[in-house]
């Protein structure tokens, strides 16, 4: 009822149904004009809450918008990332958050970090690690990468001086390895496809609660 009482049925069956009152309607025309109303809106009401599924695609404007929370869900699913350093360091990376920073137009990256060396760490030391990148869209991928993030924060937990020094070089180093070119989102082929138009995205902008790709 609040759905169609919003579209504007008629003030004068809005009235009747806010208070409770049936009245009969005046003449048969009247009553399938309401009829007809009545359909309208639900169809109207019925595609709104079908709107989602359409995956954040807005056919007037030409834009595809991928909400933040999409974005970090796909980007826990594939974390922890490991990767050796040298040959003689053991880096992973756990725990991502996503942010975005509309002003600067680029997305951080910030995880906890993990570093092992069996021959000159008596333990495994942890860490923080806060990264920053533009985007770019790989067309043959359909992906929606980083592109050369870079190292903003590194902290190293319980170290300072030199060595705390040396390992927050491994683990920016290793960041910026494995992030490089990393698909952040990719595109299935029908969300590039309407009424038989394939789209190819254009320009990325990114939004405080999430980022917006132009398509032609």
């Amino acid at each position: 009822r609040d759905c169609l009482l919003s579209r504007g049925v008629g003030d004068v069956y809005k009235r009747q149904l806010q208070s409770g009152m049936h009245a009969p309607l005046p003449d048969l025309g009247r009553r399938r004009w309401l009829h007809r109303s009545a359909q309208v809106a639900l169809a109207t009401c019925t595609l709104a809450a079908l709107a989602p599924a359409r995956a954040g695609y807005n056919i007037w404007l030409g834009e595809y918008t991928i909400e933040r929370q999409l974005l970090q869900q796909g980007l826990a699913e594939r974390f922890p990332l490991r990767l050796r350093y040298m040959e003689l360091f053991r880096v992973t990376l756990s725990n991502p958050r996503l942010g975005l920073d509309a002003k600067a137009n680029r997305t951080q990256v910030t995880s906890d970090v993990q570093i092992e060396n069996d021959l000159l760490l008596a333990r495994p030391v942890q860490g923080l690690l806060a990264l920053s990148s533009g985007l770019k869209y790989d067309a043959p991928a359909r992906a929606l990468r980083l592109h050369e993030p870079r190292a903003d924060q590194v902290e190293i937990k319980g170290m300072s001086g030199e060595a705390a020094r040396q390992l927050q070089a491994v683990s920016a180093a290793v960041a910026a390895q494995v992030l490089a070119d990393y698909a952040l989102y990719t595109f299935k082929p029908e969300e590039l496809t309407f009424n038989g138009q394939v789209f190819q995205p254009g320009e990325i902008t990114v939004l405080e609660d999430g980022i917006k790709v132009k398509v032609d």
